[in-house]
């Protein structure tokens, strides 16, 4: 079975008793991701020069498919990064960016709507 981890929040709110909140399971596996796609690839290179995604790349691209499915092969590639994750597929709908996959131990996960 594979630990999917423990961290601490990283959205910035405080619990009701002012504490940072703790993250586990799925929830943690799905912040892991966005935090890795929200940091720019290399920013950490003293660490992990492969951690980051290039998302920010996409910023000044026109809003086509073409565009869409880079955005979606990146997000991607950084779940698959992970050593949780089996597998990885993003779509585009609606405007939003939505990731299903799966873990390592064949459980599904899901983020509606992610923030790209």
């Amino acid at each position: 079975m594979v630990n999917l981890l423990t961290d601490y929040a990283s959205h910035g709110k405080l619990d009701s008793r002012g504490q940072i909140p703790i993250v586990s399971g799925k929830d943690n596996l799905i912040q892991s991701i966005k935090n890795a796609l929200k940091t720019y690839k290399g920013t950490y290179s003293y660490i992990d020069a492969d951690y980051g995604s290039l998302l920010k790349d996409y910023i000044s691209m026109d809003n086509n498919e073409v565009t869409r499915q880079l955005i979606c092969l990146e997000i991607e590639t950084v779940a698959l990064k992970d050593s949780r994750v089996a597998s990885a597929i993003c779509e585009y709908d609606n405007g939003e960016y939505k990731l299903h996959g799966k873990t390592t131990d064949g459980e599904d996960f899901a983020d509606e709507g992610l923030f790209v």
